[in-house]
């Protein structure tokens, strides 16, 4: 039943009348007394006399949502039941609608109201647009702040503090899982986390909220300095230099499935080890160190994949792959060795097969 057309709520907003971007209004239904009574304040002037009893508040609103000059309001399952309790045991009398501590319309109740919907007409769109805005009830959005964390989750998190967010579980491919979230650990802290994007999720990207099945070209906006690009099997992905991305399914209309959030450099959990030119190596275990003394050496072979930067190396690795200009070559006791930005590949054998990545200090 549709709710407050019942009412015939028909007022006038001032403009001016809210700030922009306040906190959310409170909403108030009671009755018009009919003696005593608190004194009220009418947006148009004056004072009412209400009843103290409130038949309806804040808490009992779901959600509200502009349409041309009316704003359609609807009610919790629990707001809808006292909403038709309250109507139904008073037909015939008025009730005042209370935002911000103001009654802004007091209409005859002409029958019960049981829909859990409520039309409030506005005499402007732009008003109707503002009240609905301030009427949504706070959401518990998943915050995202590219290249730093995702929600509950931040980059940089050792699994002990994971842990404290619920039994972290083997997910695949590298993946773990938590509190709903997937994580991927590199040295001993999370580098990547991801969540799914359901429709209608609320997102707060950087502060601002955008809704989870918004369009690509908006998301990407949001999430700033992004762009959306085409990968394998007809899915999509949004990526963003601050380190995020928006992972689609199937064709550039449809809503996103997943977002990632993860740090710009970080090692790779799909390699074994990894090398950060002149600084450091890595693997599973741990990070190593180099000395004027001794590089951090990596070695190479079977199944094992080294990372260098964004490259992934593997004993199947030629030569003329790692040999750029600006790099040097040499012989050294049946092995050459190419060195390359604070990075020595070495390839033994009459193969010439890569056996080891050494990251050498920096001078």
């Amino acid at each position: 039943m549709r709710f407050l057309s019942m009412l015939a709520l028909v007022f006038a907003l001032a403009g001016g009348a809210f700030a922009a971007d306040p906190p959310p209004a409170p909403l108030d239904l009671r009755l018009v007394a009919t003696e005593g009574g608190q004194p009220t304040p009418q947006l148009e002037g004056g004072e009412l006399l209400l009843e103290a009893a409130s038949l309806l508040s804040r808490d009992d609103i779901r959600g509200a949502k502009a349409d041309g000059t009316a704003v359609q309001v609807e009610l919790t399952p629990a707001g809808t039941t006292r909403f038709a309790e309250a109507t139904t045991a008073n037909v015939g009398r008025k009730m005042a609608i209370v935002v911000d501590g103001k009654v802004v319309a007091a209409p005859v109740v002409r029958e019960a109201i049981t829909g859990g919907r409520v039309t409030i007409t506005l005499m402007d769109a732009a008003a109707a647009a503002d009240l609905a805005k301030r009427l949504q009830p706070a959401r518990d959005c998943l915050s995202v702040e590219p290249n730093y964390k995702l929600g509950k989750v931040r980059l940089g998190m050792t699994k002990d503090e994971l842990a404290k967010l619920g039994e972290v579980k083997e997910a695949g491919a590298g993946w773990e899982s938590v509190a709903g979230y997937r994580v991927k650990m590199g040295l001993g802290e999370v580098s990547a986390v991801e969540h799914d994007l359901k429709a209608g999720l609320c997102l707060k990207v950087l502060g601002r909220e955008v809704e989870g099945d918004v369009a690509a070209h908006v998301l990407a906006a949001a999430l700033g300095g992004c762009g959306v690009e085409q990968v394998n099997e007809g899915g999509n992905v949004i990526t963003c230099p601050s380190g995020a991305r928006v992972l689609w399914g199937g064709d550039a209309g449809k809503a996103p499935v997943a977002l990632r959030v993860e740090r710009e450099g970080h090692p790779r959990t799909v390699c074994e080890g990894y090398a950060v030119p002149g600084q450091y190596a890595a693997t599973r275990n741990g990070r190593i160190d180099p000395t004027a003394e001794k590089p951090a050496a990596l070695p190479v072979g079977g199944p094992v994949t080294v990372c260098v930067g964004d490259r992934e190396i593997s004993s199947g690795t030629r030569v003329d792959e790692v040999d750029r200009p600006g790099c040097t070559k040499q012989a050294n006791l049946g092995a050459t060795l190419v060195t390359c930005e604070g990075v020595r590949y070495v390839f033994a054998g009459p193969k010439l097969v890569l056996s080891q990545v050494e990251v050498l200090k920096a001078q």
